[in-house]
């Protein structure tokens, strides 16, 4: 078998048939050559980068956006205001997020939404993520896009994680529901972030509404 020097991934799954021919290039106890084990490490690297991407969360949005920036910051932001009163404003939870692949890398969060703001004003979206729990500051993790369209118009907003910005959460997953309940097989710590998102609008109290729809926070390779 032949030494593999690189474990880079192709930029596409490699298909290869187990058994074909005369004999099964997968099975027990047959030699491989240079050329299938780094198809195979080509595999298992690219399988797990894409593992650590995903969709964290979604929601429809609102034509009801009536919160607006008093300044162009994250403390200015109208975080506590109530739907009723025309809050745009979503905790998207809190979430586990693990390095690229082999990678040292941490991933990019994304949030992807179209809006459209009233005549004459601006209308944006604003991304959050800090490790903990609790209300946006000013000393988190910020990203924000806006907008003068009066018709829909997509806008993302990204941030570039690092372990700075994460948490180690202890996990104990529950196995059953015997009590006591029985140990589990794996325990550990995971890298996690609290999101958060809001929409907005300029105009003071008295401008028209905004809208925004299709709210999307995913991972994106570093």
């Amino acid at each position: 078998m032949g030494l593999v020097t690189s474990t880079r991934a192709a930029s596409q799954w490699i298909s290869r048939g187990t058994s074909g021919g005369s004999r099964d290039v997968l099975a027990a106890d047959q030699p491989l050559g240079a050329g299938t084990v780094q198809m195979l490490a080509s595999n298992a690297t690219r399988a797990a980068r894409e593992n650590s991407l995903r969709t964290l969360w979604q929601d429809a949005g609102t034509d009801d956006v009536r919160c607006y920036l008093t300044f162009d910051a994250v403390d200015g932001f109208t975080w506590d205001l109530a739907p009723a009163d025309g809050g745009a404003v979503w905790y998207a939870g809190q979430h586990r997020v693990r390095q690229y692949g082999e990678q040292s890398a941490m991933p990019r969060i994304r949030l992807a939404a179209r809006i459209a703001a009233p005549s004459t004003y601006t209308a944006g979206i604003v991304l959050v993520v800090r490790a903990d729990p609790g209300r946006p500051s000013g000393a988190d993790q910020t990203a924000s896009a806006s907008t003068t369209s009066t018709t829909m118009t997509s806008l993302t907003a990204t941030i570039d994680l690092s372990p700075i910005i994460t948490r180690s959460d202890d996990f104990r997953p529950r196995i059953g529901s015997a009590t006591p309940p029985v140990g589990a097989a794996e325990l550990g710590a995971e890298p996690t972030v609290h999101v958060w998102v809001g929409a907005y609008r300029t105009g003071g109290a008295g401008a028209w509404k905004a809208a925004v729809a299709g709210l999307s926070v995913y991972l994106l390779a570093p």
